[in-house]
């Protein structure tokens, strides 16, 4: 209970800027765009220069085999470098490889920790994750207000697999309309 007031708590905190250089936003229009090649190139260079969002980044090519191949312990490597920097989008990959096993011994306390390190930093898509747990009761409590209010915070930050998560939620509420 204490880890889900924490979390809370930490939603009322501001949002830390982002890395994203130019560059890393061609690297990020290349992939995109299907240019796997460009994006990896861009993304390499401008992580050897420690920028965070091509950590992150660079980090889902390498964990989906995206311009080199699979290699999940060269994600998780990008992911701590990136969160180490306060980058949201990281922490939040963080307790995705946490949750899930890839690269880690899974540790579902450990991840649930990198999602509010992610949403202290703003990050939608730890809000949506974090929420998924709360829906089902996994490493937390079963809380469907605290899904519901999690996906309505991420969908208000634009991410679209909330809002569709949170209409799934309130459909399937005992009550809800045909």
């Amino acid at each position: 209970m204490l880890r889900a007031l924490l979390c809370l708590w930490l939603l009322t905190t501001p949002a830390a800027a982002f890395d994203a250089t130019p560059e890393v936003i061609a690297a990020v229009e290349a992939y995109n765009h299907g240019d796997i090649a460009t994006a990896f190139r861009g993304l390499s260079a401008e992580a050897a220069q420690g920028n965070s969002d091509a950590e992150v980044n660079l980090g889902y090519m390498y964990a989906r085999g995206q311009g080199a191949p699979r290699d999940q312990l060269e994600a998780l490597r990008l992911y701590r470098l990136s969160a180490a920097q306060g980058n949201g989008e990281g922490m939040n990959a963080l307790g995705y490889k946490y949750q899930y096993g890839t690269g880690v011994t899974p540790d579902l306390q450990t991840a649930i920790d990198w999602y509010c390190r992610a949403i202290a930093q703003g990050n939608p898509r730890a809000l949506n994750n974090l929420a998924i747990l709360y829906d089902r009761g996994i490493g937390v409590p079963r809380d469907l207000a605290t899904a519901h209010d999690l996906w309505r915070q991420s969908a208000e930050r634009g991410h679209p697999n909330s809002a569709y998560n949170l209409g799934v939620s309130l459909l399937a509420a005992p009550g809800a309309p045909d």
